[in-house]
């Protein structure tokens, strides 16, 4: 079964059942379910170059998307803290 199957089931039979046969904390878990099947929305940033404040380096690359810095040089296809699918690779 795919995940999409697995949510389009879910999905039918909570619509079926939860007005008349689930209690408010079943409802509750099969609401959990569906949303824990959808796919998760993919981030994508680029590396932006900022001034490095501690003067070490002129320029360091920081994440747009959660303002993670890298070691200068290194070269990241993904954010390495927020898994954002990075542009403008190093």
């Amino acid at each position: 079964m795919t995940r999409e199957e697995a949510k389009e089931i879910l999905t039918e039979l909570w619509g079926v059942y939860n007005q008349d046969y689930l209690t408010d904390k079943e409802s509750e878990a099969v609401e959990m379910a569906i949303e824990a099947l959808r796919e998760p929305e993919k981030k994508k940033g680029k590396w932006l170059d900022v001034p490095d404040p501690y003067g070490f380096f002129d320029t360091i690359p920081v994440c747009s998307e959660c303002g993670c810095t890298t070691k200068l040089r290194e070269t990241y296809k993904y954010c390495p803290h927020c898994g954002a699918e990075m542009e403008g690779r190093l």
